[in-house]
């Protein structure tokens, strides 16, 4: 990763997910605002070691407070996903035809990881936050609901901002009837994040709709070729299990992670 030496001020107000860097030099960042998304970070000292870090919502939350007393020269502004579940909720449902499939693409929030680097490489993680402003919902079986972070997602060729991700779907109708996909829920261990030199984008999720009642959810582990040269920029950490999922539709008391019709 490249240290920036000088960064671009726009407006005074500068995106840290601007150009293919995620790792800026102190000095440039210190007294100066910047925003990912919907927020506004500050970064203050008094003439010492950073001290403070704050987070400022647009949409008038308070103000976060971190603080510190060791020196650090640098901080990286690495992308990752929501810490619960996904509920993509689209915006208009997508019809699939019987025995054919489709692809479409939906936009998504990712979330920023904000971490403080000394020169001995000792670390220090700030912050994990959505660049948009998300609600919470619960979804799954009544009596075991899942928490999640819910999206009224849209259909694009491009995420609208930098803020965004491109999700990749491609949805397999395997029954004799038209089906109505309404929502999807994805969870954060199962999808990667790359960037081609314009827009970020994940790792392709293939939905096979077996019958009324079932579907099954994979995730694959590259994005589409045609998305051009991608570098991979998160992966889950997690020891996770098989990413060939067994899904029921959302029926009453049934239902854990698709929402669909006939």
């Amino acid at each position: 990763m490249k240290t920036v030496d000088k960064l671009p001020l726009k407006n005074k107000l500068t995106s840290l997910f601007e150009g293919s860097q995620f790792i800026y030099g102190l000095k440039e960042i210190l007294d100066t605002p910047f925003s990912i998304g919907e927020c506004n970070i500050l970064f203050s000292h008094d003439g010492g070691p950073l001290t403070t870090f704050e987070v400022h919502s647009n949409s008038g939350q308070d103000s976060k407070y971190r603080r510190f007393g060791v020196e650090f020269d640098r901080i990286q502004c690495q992308p990752s996903l929501l810490d619960r579940p996904l509920v993509l909720a689209l915006e208009h449902p997508v019809y699939i035809s019987p025995r054919s499939h489709l692809q479409i693409n939906l936009s998504r929030p990712i979330a920023f990881e904000l971490t403080a680097i000394a020169a001995n490489d000792k670390s220090l993680k700030l912050c994990i936050m959505s660049t948009k402003n998300m609600r919470l919902t619960s979804y799954g079986q009544v009596t075991r609901p899942m928490i999640c972070y819910h999206w009224q997602a849209s259909t694009v060729s491009r995420p609208v901002d930098g803020n965004e991700a491109l999700v990749p779907i491609m949805i397999y109708n395997q029954t004799k009837q038209v089906v109505e996909l309404k929502k999807l829920i994805l969870d954060k261990v199962f999808l990667k994040i790359f960037k081609n030199e314009d827009y970020f984008i994940t790792s392709q999720v293939k939905v096979q709709i077996t019958s009324k009642s079932e579907a099954y959810l994979e995730y694959l582990n590259t994005p589409p070729p045609l998305e051009g040269d991608c570098r991979l920029v998160f992966e889950s950490s997690s020891d996770v299990g098989p990413k060939f999922l067994k899904i029921l539709r959302l029926m009453g008391k049934r239902g854990t992670g698709i929402e669909y019709g006939f």
